[in-house]
């Protein structure tokens, strides 16, 4: 027995003058380290040197603000790259620091944690600790060489204690951490027991902090990587391919796949905009500007819809976003969030041929007046015109003016037409709900006091109640806010007990099934089926016509004519002291209409044409023109 321990010794010994070598622990460098860091990100106008190939990358918030959680789940088929990305990068540049051969991870707060099914939440019992916040720390200022070396001479002497190394990159460099213990007490006992095992061995105690994040292997609750790296460098993930070179990507909960890199910071309300006591991780998709636009597009327009129509839509998302960078930057350090505020992003699960053909196509092109990317809003359907920025939000902006879009047909979309009714009490109650406590009974009239310029959409609005008190909204947008519940949007008439409202129907002639001139003879041809025909003007190809008179068997037709017929009309609401809505459109009003996109490209617009038909004076120019 004495002979076997006296060879232990040795051998801990030897272990612990090779782990001596490779440790060369500094507090003072660390130190260097986070006062050199900076504490903001790139600026935007640095990162837009890059913006001209589609190449550059955006910061798009998946969960951030009140929604982060304790726990992210990810899947990826190949398994995982860790990467430390660098915010103040205008590239937001990427280092590999590790790879994890599984398939699915959770990213969570540096913390004390229970769980429950899959969900991991901060725990503040011990008996509901499956995973604890404190760890043994081992070595710094390694490099990954140095890392694995020493993963693997500990792993044997960890492992007898009932413990595992844990590769860890902290404040700039590679450690080791082991173990996950519920208590300092706990995590200094483990120290001795290690420490009498290895005398030489320097072991401290990392205690929970508020930037730590942890890479968890869920089905096991074992860690499998700890990060705690600054406030610009963050912790991000990335697909790794399968072993035949299939590509895979990042997977949600939800299902929902994505390109490009998840970001992982923590993020703590209490010391950012958000009121509460949010702790949590928040979850932000670094992706490329090209690959954003194709996540966009089919969550925001049909991909059925005419190649030009998408082809201008990817032209609005990118001079939407391009003159939005950072547009989250202060409360959320993003650049765009993923839903209407911004634009609708859901990774690339619906992404089809056409949606890479109309992004790839406009590569680079963006909106312009005089040299500068417009800001390109848009909403889904306008109900004949737009409004100008300055009637919808104040401030004017001399591209974003009013326009008759006699071509939307806005009546074939599901929120394009609407009537509403309500009663006078309950609209009383809601608009007291919504803060407006001069309103104290039920509501007796509503006046439409102003139309915005060139526009029917109502600029000023007074409503009154039984005694007298007036609510007046003044804009276009403060008015469909205020009465959201009601109103798709601004564009709407309204009465008591019943209202006027003119109603349009639209038709629009086809060539399905005419019979043309073809140079082999006259053929019966169908929408959008590229063919040389013989048209009053000469010859010309049937796809891409607009209003050419086509020489048919029957005589002249002009496709995709649009048609259209106005007439008064009367709407009742149920009850004559109820009050009814009747409007056109859907959104904000201002810009483009998505549905009008449609209805020109299949028209025979370009995308370039139909997007000038919307905003006053702009160009379509390749952004890397204006640099």
């Amino acid at each position: 027995m004495s002979i076997k321990r006296t060879k232990h010794e040795k051998m801990q010994r030897a272990l612990a003058l090779f782990l001596a070598v490779l440790m060369i622990i500094s507090a003072a460098g660390t130190l260097i380290y986070y006062l050199s860091m900076g504490l903001h990100a790139a600026e935007p106008e640095e990162r837009l040197s890059l913006a001209g190939d589609d190449e550059m990358k955006l910061r798009v918030g998946l969960m951030y603000g009140s929604n982060v959680t304790v726990g992210f789940e990810v899947d990826a088929a190949g398994g995982f790259g860790i990467v430390r990305v660098d915010r103040s990068s205008a590239g937001l540049e990427e280092t590999r620091l590790w790879e994890l051969a599984v398939s699915k991870i959770s990213c969570t707060v540096d913390s004390n944690l229970s769980k429950t099914a899959m969900t991991y939440s901060k725990s503040t019992a011990a008996d509901k600790t499956v995973i604890g916040g404190y760890h043994l720390e081992i070595g710094s200022d390694l490099d990954r060489d140095g890392c694995e070396t020493m993963i693997g001479a500990l792993s044997e002497t960890l492992g007898s204690l009932g413990i595992y190394a844990i590769p860890s990159f902290i404040g700039g460099g590679y450690r080791i951490r082991a173990g996950h213990f519920a208590s300092a007490e706990s995590a200094a006992a483990a120290a001795a027991a290690l420490t009498a095992l290895i005398p030489d061995l320097k072991v401290s105690i990392a205690a929970p902090t508020a930037t730590a994040v942890s890479v968890v292997d869920p089905l096991t609750d074992r860690i499998l990587f700890e990060y705690d790296d600054g406030d610009v460098m963050a912790l991000g993930l990335t697909p790794l391919d399968s072993a035949d070179g299939t590509a895979n990507y990042l997977v949600t909960p939800a299902k929902k796949s994505y390109d490009g890199t998840f970001m992982f910071r923590r993020y703590n309300s209490a010391i950012k905009s958000d009121a509460g006591t949010v702790d949590g991780v928040s979850l932000t998709n670094v992706i490329k500007l090209g690959d954003y636009i194709k996540g966009v597009l089919p969550y925001e327009v049909d991909t059925k819809w005419p190649l030009e129509s998408l082809k201008a839509f990817a032209i609005t998302v990118r001079s939407f976003t391009l003159s939005g960078l950072g547009r989250h930057e202060s409360a959320y350090d993003v650049d765009m969030c993923n839903n209407t505020h911004c634009q609708v992003y859901n990774g690339r699960e619906k992404i089809n041929e056409a949606v890479e053909r109309a992004v790839d196509e406009t590569r680079g092109l963006v909106m312009t007046y005089e040299g500068e990317i417009v800001t390109a809003f848009y909403s889904a359907v306008q109900g004949g015109v737009t409004v100008s920025s300055e009637d919808a939000w104040g401030g004017s902006i001399p591209y974003l003016k009013a326009v008759e879009t006699p071509w939307e047909i806005y009546t074939n979309h599901s929120k394009g037409f609407w009537t509403v009714e309500v009663s006078p009490s309950e609209l009383s109650e809601y608009l007291r709900s919504k803060g407006f406590t001069q309103i104290k009974g039920k509501i007796a009239n509503i006046s439409i006091d102003q139309l915005a310029k060139d526009s029917t959409y109502v600029y000023r609005l007074t409503i009154t109640d039984v005694y007298g008190n007036n609510l007046t909204l003044t804009k276009t947008d403060t008015v469909r806010s205020a009465l959201a519940k009601y109103l798709n949007s601004a564009n709407f008439v309204v009465g008591k007990g019943s209202v006027e409202a003119d109603v349009t129907t639209f038709s629009t002639d086809s060539l399905t099934d005419t019979g043309v001139i073809t140079a082999s003879g006259t053929s019966s041809v169908k929408n959008d089926v590229e063919q040389s025909v013989i048209s009053s003007s000469g010859s010309a190809q049937l796809t891409g016509l607009k209003g050419a008179a086509v020489i048919s068997k029957d005589g002249l037709v002009t496709p995709g004519k649009l048609v259209s017929n106005t007439e008064r009309q009367t709407f009742k609401a149920s009850s004559p002291s109820n009050f009814i809505f009747v409007g056109k459109g859907w959104g904000h009003g201002v810009g483009i209409s998505q549905i009008g996109l449609r209805d020109l490209a299949k028209q025979g617009y370009t995308a370039e044409e139909m997007l000038c038909k919307y905003l006053t004076g702009i160009e379509i120019e390749s952004y890397s023109s204006l640099k």
